[in-house]
């Protein structure tokens, strides 16, 4: 029971503390709404930066709309469920995005699922794609579910192709037992072939209030994992709260992006709201002290 007394407001309203008033009013918006709305005024500012390689806001647009494109080539629209088995990567920000401007709904997967934990949310939550990456710690898991389960279609990126030109060297002539070999299948597509059209989809109508954008499986500490179903309203809506009460907002944003996006906590508090504002993310797929300190000096 809130505390109150004759005559006055609750005792948390007297302690309220932040930049904005607490009763602000959001209008519906939908993710497509505010990422598009954040690339047309910071189009040529950095989004992105990868182990050193830039992706400014309208490169990763350019990859947004690619990806809306090459589902929609697949057969891909609004309502279907679209999985994202990937650590953080600039992959995961053009599935995210580009899923969602079809209308279709982002299911979040840890890339620690085992294949069982994998294959038990694919088929709960109805995933029709599955966005992964080539890596050795993540194709074989996506692959044994793709057998398994009734997921249509992988779409395969690779780590090296996001990396800086030596980077990108480097890790393809020292770390190939990193990449999974994959086999002949016509399930299989890699990420490349996905976005290499012109980017002219066709934007459904979307109800940001009605509209489900992601399905965001609980942790499981209280019984089975269970997907929330979160609205475009209800991301944007927090996306825009996150930035109303950040007391750093008149300041130059450049945020650590090594939180894991696939988790809600990063998803609302680094990604989305960066996005919003049109801040930058400093992306790394895990935490690596020498990595993180280098990355922000």
């Amino acid at each position: 029971m809130t505390e109150t007394y004759p005559d006055q407001p609750p005792i948390w309203k007297s302690r309220y503390n932040h930049p904005t008033q607490w009763d602000q009013f959001y209008p519906p918006l939908s993710m497509p709404g505010m990422f598009f709305r954040s690339a047309g005024r910071r189009g040529d500012a950095n989004l992105l930066d990868f182990m050193g390689r830039k992706y400014s806001y309208g490169e990763v647009a350019a990859g947004v709309v690619r990806v809306a494109k090459g589902l929609q080539d697949l057969g891909i629209g609004k309502g279907d469920r679209i999985g994202l088995f990937l650590p953080n990567v600039p992959h995961y920000v053009s599935a995210y995005y580009g899923a969602m401007a079809i209308g279709a709904t982002v299911v979040n997967f840890s890339p620690l699922y085992t294949i069982n934990e994998l294959n038990h949310q694919v088929e709960d939550s109805g995933t029709r794609i599955l966005f992964t990456l080539s890596a050795t710690a993540l194709f074989p898991t996506a692959y044994q579910v793709l057998e398994q389960s009734s997921l249509e279609r992988l779409v395969v990126g690779s780590i090296s192709g996001a990396l800086p030109a030596g980077k990108a060297l480097f890790y393809s002539l020292f770390r190939r037992k990193e990449n999974s070999l994959q086999p002949e299948d016509d399930r299989i597509t890699p990420f490349s072939k996905l976005i290499n059209n012109d980017g002219n989809y066709k934007a459904p109508n979307i109800r940001p209030d009605k509209d489900i954008a992601l399905l965001q499986y609980t942790g499981g500490t209280t019984g089975t994992p269970k997907g929330a179903m979160c609205s475009h309203q209800n991301l944007t809506a927090n996306a825009r709260q996150i930035n109303s009460i950040d007391p750093f907002i008149d300041e130059v944003d450049r945020l650590m992006g090594v939180l894991p996006f696939f988790h809600v906590f990063a998803n609302s508090a680094v990604l989305n709201r960066t996005v919003e504002r049109g801040g930058e993310i400093v992306m790394l797929p895990r935490f690596d002290a020498k990595q993180t300190l280098k990355a922000i000096t």
